[in-house]
């Protein structure tokens, strides 16, 4: 029906599309930004930047480079095939990592906002994507801490002078009828070559491979056949599972504090507390200490790690001795897709974080191209100084390389220390090497738990103020939930949480975020954006090669969403019971585990569900809630690009964030409301749902003057 109203001369004229569509261009022109949009390049000076982009790459690099770096890469590397398995992850690299890390940085650096922020902005249906990135790194945060601890508890043993003692049995916590006291082992070298063994009552005569090696064990030698059957543990792992850690009999069994890395925890968590107590500025400025250092200590180590008796022996297996059917192998793939994502930390919420306080103008596809290199460094370097100490090892022992190596926090805090441990200077190396898991450590944790600090205030932003409250309470809240992880049955708490926590949850997330950005904000957007910040092209070679490259729009859209869902299955694939071993953790571990993995992912329905009240309550139309919103820093370029139709759409957006007493964003001037009501708010609103409901291009309307 045609909207009629009586003008001033009583007489009704019927206006054309053209006609109609002047006018609303006479409307739409009159929209200005206000707030932040006023001002693109102006850095809010309350919410914190950078003091330089050395600081941003430092602090990228901290979060990136942690502990997986040093014990999860060169395992993995050895178990599928070598120096091969180069190939597959730096292949990888550029098809995932890359573009997954640029992603994050351009949503930081071009919108100055976290990720819920963002991802409500592009639409608040869907904010609970970037909460989900939240969760995964609070998640992580309260069992990382832990380890960082066990660091702290091992370079006060150094101090306290028990470098010498975790090697050897007799110490009050090792048991004596299983200690394996490997610095005595040379002893049955010797006994070897006598032959003049008798065998215990228990031996099996007819055994394939008797008389080839003896271990030294409760002041005998015995035939290492003999003592296949036999419960025997290092000195080295009793050390760290009996004093270190003391773990209780399984999941449901708790008894006791362990002391020492519950006081080892409580210093972690404090330096975290100052380094995030004025919130940027001091995490930019500690940077320099704390994820520096653990490069020159490697490179020390790495040194050292070369020169030892055995050295060449560890690098061989580690990577001169490439196996390239593993190349052909999906798992191979899959592996090296795992440890690249977890390793950089995409989907965390933190590069978007910590992009969000860098200039508009930085260069974020060099400083992408940074992290990449020099988590792969890390790793490759990492991996050598390992392997050649377990070569080294493994030369002591008299062993092969492959009987020596461990797996996660076993190559760490047991292999490692026994080799440390057998060095000239046991004492500087192995305090240097847990002085580098800290720094690592500690950088990775700051950054996690600045995440969720950060994304509070920037909804609430009277507290940017008082962030320093903020870190508190937050921190509290975090140790208050991991404080459990220091008894004895929180140890295998801790193992759940490493298995589940940000397993398939980061990959929900990372995958999310790219589909968010290449389907509902837009890829032609994306890519706008970086050319607002970086400049047009300077060459040919730039074009195809460099910051837009239309390789990037192509991957966010295709290649990229595909190898994170790929991840996701790959990382939803678990064994049950846990270890085989339904004793130590029964069904209540997976069941638990699997609860705490969704958590992050329930995030998206959650605050849709809460968007949802919050537009009903506020009266907004509810179509905006799947649209752009207005406070988007680009919400102009895609206004200008809009056609007549869908600009009329945009007049149901509400005009402030639920945290704001006033309209930002984009308003209407005076001039454009003036306009809009001449025709009455009756008219108005039939006009505009009549326009929404026709699909037509060539349709007459009718309009009162």
């Amino acid at each position: 029906m045609n909207s009629v109203n009586s003008s001033p001369s009583g007489t009704t004229q019927r206006r054309s599309p053209i006609s109609l569509e002047a006018d609303d261009q006479h409307v739409t022109t009159a929209i200005e930004k206000e707030g932040v949009e006023g001002d693109g390049a102006a850095i809010d000076q309350c919410r914190g930047a950078w003091g330089n982009q050395m600081e941003f790459l430092l602090s990228t690099l901290g979060m990136a480079v942690g502990l997986g770096n040093i014990w999860r890469f060169p395992t993995r590397a050895y178990n599928n095939g070598g120096s091969a398995f180069l190939v597959p992850y730096i292949s990888c690299a550029l098809l995932f990592g890359l573009p997954a890390v640029y992603l994050e940085f351009v949503l930081g650096q071009y919108h100055r906002a976290t990720a819920p922020v963002i991802f409500r902005r592009f639409a608040p249906i869907l904010q609970g994507v970037g909460w989900m990135a939240v969760a995964v790194s609070s998640l992580v945060a309260i069992y990382y801490i832990i380890i960082i601890g066990w660091s702290t508890v091992y370079m006060a043993s150094i101090i306290g002078g028990y470098t010498g003692l975790w090697n050897r049995c007799g110490n009050p916590w090792n048991l004596a009828d299983t200690c394996l006291d490997l610095a005595k082992q040379p002893i049955c070298r010797d006994y070897q070559k006598t032959s003049n063994y008798t065998p215990p009552v228990w031996a099996n005569l007819s055994a394939v491979g008797r008389n080839v090696s003896y271990i030294y064990f409760n002041s005998t030698c015995y035939d290492k056949v003999d003592l296949a059957h036999n419960k025997t543990v290092t000195a080295t792992e009793q050390f760290f599972f009996n004093y270190v850690v003391t773990p209780s009999s399984g999941f449901s069994d708790f008894n006791s504090v362990n002391w020492r890395s519950f006081l080892g925890v409580n210093i972690c968590w404090i330096i975290v507390v100052f380094i995030l107590w004025k919130g940027v500025d001091y995490m930019g400025k500690a940077s320099y200490v704390i994820v520096t250092l653990p490069y020159i200590i490697i490179v020390l180590l790495f040194f050292r790690g070369i020169t030892l008796d055995g050295a060449n022996e560890g690098l061989y297996y580690y990577l001169g001795n490439p196996d390239w059917s593993k190349v052909f192998t999906p798992a191979t793939w899959g592996e090296a897709l795992k440890q690249l994502c977890f390793s950089l930390g995409i989907g965390y919420g933190g590069l978007i974080g910590l992009s969000s306080f860098s200039k508009p103008d930085n260069n974020c596809y060099r400083d992408a191209l940074i992290v990449i290199i020099g988590d792969t460094t890390m790793s490759l370097v990492g991996g050598a100084a390992v392997f050649s100490t377990l070569g080294f090892l493994a030369k002591q022992k008299g062993c092969e390389v492959a009987d020596v190596v461990n797996d996660g926090f076993s190559l760490a805090f047991v292999a490692f220390p026994e080799a440390l441990g057998r060095m000239p200077l046991p004492e500087l190396w192995s305090f240097l090497f847990f002085l580098m898991l800290f720094f690592l450590g500690i950088s990775t944790e700051v950054a996690y738990v600045n995440v969720f600090c950060t994304a509070i205030c920037d909804q609430f932003v009277r507290l940017r103020k008082h962030k320093w409250m903020v870190v508190v309470a937050w921190c509290l809240f975090l140790y208050c939930i991991g404080v459990v992880m220091v008894t004895d049955g929180g140890f295998y708490w801790f193992i759940m949480f490493d298995e589940y926590a940000a397993g398939v949850s980061s990959c929900v997330a990372v995958t999310a975020e790219v589909l968010l950005v290449a389907y509902v904000y837009g890829r032609k957007n994306m890519l706008d954006d970086i050319g607002e910040m970086l400049g047009p092209h300077n060459n040919v070679c730039g074009k195809y090669f460099g910051c837009r490259s239309p390789y990037f729009g192509f991957n966010w859209m295709v290649i990229t969403p595909l190898l994170g869902s790929i991840l996701i299955i790959l990382a939803s694939i678990r064994e049950y019971p846990y270890m085989g071993k339904p004793d130590v953790y029964p069904l209540a571990f997976d069941v638990v585990g699997w609860i705490v993995c969704m958590l992050p992912v329930a995030m998206v329905p959650l605050f849709a569900i809460f968007a949802y009240f919050e537009f009903k309550r506020n009266g907004h139309d509810m179509r905006s809630l799947f649209m752009k919103q207005r406070q988007l820093r680009s919400y102009s370029r895609i206004y200008d690009q809009m056609t007549p139709k869908e600009r009329l759409e945009q007049k149901f957006l509400p005009d402030r964030e639920p945290w704001d007493n006033k309209p930002t964003g984009f308003q209407f001037s005076s001039s454009a409301s003036t306009t809009s009501r001449s025709s009455g708010d009756d008219s108005q609103h039939s006009e505009k749902s009549k326009l929404l409901s026709e699909s037509k291009t060539e349709t007459t309307h009718s309009k009162t003057q």
